[in-house]
């Protein structure tokens, strides 16, 4: 089922060439400056559904040029950047990169990886943001195609498993 199929590819695929424990996805409310989990590895600790304020300084309130991903490399970094330091701490985790992920030049959220303190580096960063960031990138060409089929008819055709299944058994 989408959007959860693609997420959990996305992880293992983070998984194999960066590492991670902890995966989510965020989606962004600009008009109430909120980060709403769409996907979440651990979802005892950080459920789909839950959400979380911005920041002042939001990838979505950034020109596309300046959207970098985000390398906490320490516990000390985290506590600076997150107001959920205690839970992420608590969960043994203390490295972060956060990816910005936009579509058309439009800001839609982010993917997050978290680790092990010391973990991440600037070369992870890079592998990572190729299937975030990049419009062209596997992260991309999934909005990409959505974005296509959402503008071709009825919306609810997209999370079909099959090209004639009943609109009632579209979940």
């Amino acid at each position: 089922d989408q959007p959860t199929a693609l997420f959990q590819a996305v992880e293992r695929a983070l998984g194999e060439v960066v590492g991670h424990k902890l995966f989510t996805v965020l989606a962004a409310d600009m008009e109430n400056r909120l980060n709403l989990r769409l996907y979440s590895s651990m979802p005892d600790s950080y459920a789909v559904g839950g959400s979380k304020p911005m920041r002042p300084d939001s990838w979505g309130d950034m020109p596309v040029a300046e959207r970098h991903p985000y390398i906490g490399h320490t516990k000390e970094d985290i506590r600076k950047r997150f107001f959920d330091h205690a839970l992420i701490e608590s969960l043994d985790l203390g490295s972060v990169i956060n990816l910005p992920v936009s579509f058309d030049g439009v800001f839609l959220g982010t993917v997050n990886l978290l680790h092990e303190e010391g973990y991440y580096d600037a070369d992870d960063a890079a592998t990572a943001a190729h299937y975030a960031k990049s419009e062209d990138g596997p992260y991309g060409y999934y909005f990409s195609n959505l974005m296509k089929k959402l503008s071709r008819g009825p919306k609810f055709r997209v999370f079909s498993a099959y090209p004639d299944q009943p609109e009632n058994e579209i979940t």
